[in-house]
C-alpha cells in the first residue's frame, strides 16, 4: 500500500529510476538506520505507522524498500519527505470524498425516512386531529398513507372508524327526531285527555241517573290514559 502511494507521484518514478543502477545488498539496509519494507513479505502495520507519520508532519526515517534486481536482492532508498505534501493532498481528498459520500447517504436515508415514515405518520396524526374536532365529517385519506405498505393498515382502520362513526352519529340524529315527534305526539295527546277529563267531569255533574253511572268509568279509563302519557 504505502508504496503504491509513493508510486502515485512523479517523484517516486524519478527516485527509482536513479537508485536502479546503483542497488546495495539487502543485508546493508539495517545498518544505515532505515526502514526496511521487503516486496516479497509486505507488513500492512509498518506501512500504515509510516503514513501516519507523514500525515501527521512526524519524523520518519528513511525507507529502503527491498527486492529482487538486476544484480540481485538489493534495495532502493527512499525519502519519505518528500511525499508528505502529496500523501496529505491525497488524504485531504479522500477524506473531503468520504465527507461528501456520508452526507449524501445521509441525506439520502433522511428523505427515505421522511417518504415512508414521517410523512404518513404526520399525515396520520392530521386526520385523527382533524376527526376529533368534527367527527360529522370524514377527512379524507391522505396519499403518504398509501405509499408506504406499514401504513395502509393504519389508513383502512381510520376509515372503518370514521365510517362506523357516521352511521352511529346519523343512528342518533334519527333517534332524536322520533323523540322528539313522539314527545310531540304524546303532548297533543294528553292535551286532548286533559279536555276529555274536563268534560266528563261535567258528566258527573249530570241529573240523569244512567248517566251518573257511568261516568265514573269514563273518568277512570280518561285518568289512566293520561296517566300512561
Amino acid at each position: 500500500m504505502l508504496v503504491s502511494l509513493f508510486a502515485s507521484t512523479p517523484a517516486f518514478y524519478q527516485k527509482l529510476s536513479l537508485a536502479a543502477h546503483a542497488l546495495v545488498p539487502a543485508e546493508m539496509a539495517a545498518g544505515h538506520g532505515m526502514t526496511v519494507f521487503d516486496l516479497g513479505q509486505p507488513s500492512l502495520a509498518a506501512e500504515f505507522d509510516c503514513v501516519a507519520r507523514l500525515v501527521a508532519g512526524l519524523p520518519v526515517e528513511p525507507l529502503a524498500v527491498t527486492g529482487l534486481g538486476t544484480g540481485g536482492p538489493g534495495f532502493v532508498i527512499v525519502d519519505p519527505s518528500d511525499f508528505r505534501d502529496p500523501l496529505r493532498m491525497m488524504f485531504s481528498g479522500s477524506l473531503l470524498m468520504l465527507t461528501v459520500v456520508i452526507f449524501a447517504g445521509l441525506s439520502a436515508l433522511r428523505m427515505f425516512l421522511h417518504r415512508h415514515y414521517g410523512a404518513p405518520l404526520q399525515a396520520l396524526v392530521d386526520s385523527i386531529n382533524a376527526f376529533s374536532d368534527d367527527p360529522s365529517v370524514a377527512s379524507p385519506i391522505a396519499d403518504e398513507l398509501l405509499r408506504s405498505r406499514e401504513f395502509v393498515a393504519a389508513a383502512r382502520a381510520l376509515e372503518t372508524l370514521q365510517r362506523n362513526t357516521l352511521l352511529a352519529l346519523r343512528q342518533r340524529e334519527r333517534l332524536a327526531d322520533i323523540g322528539e315527534a313522539v314527545a310531540k305526539i304524546n303532548h297533543d295527546i294528553r292535551n286532548v285527555l286533559s279536555s276529555a277529563t274536563l268534560v266528563a267531569d261535567t258528566i258527573l255533574a249530570s241529573e240523569d241517573p244512567r248517566v251518573r253511572r257511568m261516568a265514573p268509568h269514563i273518568v277512570r279509563s280518561l285518568e289512566q290514559s293520561v296517566a300512561l302519557c
